[in-house]
């Protein structure tokens, strides 16, 4: 299997750690914060180079921030 990287957004994180279960591969940590002004920071804390990389962030209410959360 090709060297992956998978990491969760806030929508489901137990939805990422079941498919990392599946897959055999650890959950990658990410880190999300939130500034006083509504606006959203999102940081990936692992290497991603040279790496396959997977954002598992299902779109459900409030889709609007779970998508700009992705799309960060």
């Amino acid at each position: 299997m090709r060297d992956i990287a998978v990491f969760s957004g806030s929508a489901h994180p137990e939805l990422a750690e079941e498919v990392c279960a599946h897959l055999g591969v650890p959950l990658s940590p990410t880190r999300v914060s939130r500034f006083a002004n509504d606006c959203l920071e999102v940081q990936l804390m692992a290497n991603c180079r040279q790496r396959d990389v997977f954002l598992v962030q299902p779109l459900v209410k409030p889709v609007q921030e779970h998508l700009v959360e992705l799309l960060l």
